[in-house]
């Protein structure tokens, strides 16, 4: 058998049972059928499950532009990407050098918002 050809195998969607036919290179793990058939499934959970997949990698992208500067900070947003999206906590802010803070939280309409503010303090002596 050529390994170009393709064979039908049966995914099973990890949320609600649904099965699928998916052509796919012959010795395709079941577990990588089954993650097909679950990005291919209609089901409620399915679709939230890649809907939040796509929260998730957007705001890791927008974390990591912005915090691009401070790489710890960057890295501490990043661990509380899902808490956010997983409404265990609201809002998480980080101070760095007491002059840059950033922050992670969520604002209406179920969206993640990231800011990134810097104080500039001009201090002159008058006599």
């Amino acid at each position: 058998m050529n390994e170009e050809e393709r064979v039908t195998q049966t995914g099973w969607c990890r949320y609600c049972g649904s099965s699928l036919l998916i052509e796919v290179l012959p010795r395709t793990p079941q577990e990588e059928l089954n993650d097909i058939a679950t990005q291919e499934c209609d089901c409620d959970q399915a679709q939230y499950a890649r809907e939040r997949e796509g929260k998730i990698r957007r705001a890791q992208i927008t974390v990591k532009n912005l915090s691009a500067s401070e790489p710890a900070a960057g890295g501490i947003l990043e661990r509380c990407i899902e808490p956010l999206i997983d409404r265990e906590i609201k809002k998480v802010s980080i101070n760095v050098n007491g002059r840059v803070t950033y922050t992670l939280y969520r604002g209406g309409e179920d969206e993640l918002n990231a800011q990134r503010k810097e104080t500039i303090t001009d201090e002159e002596v008058c006599e």
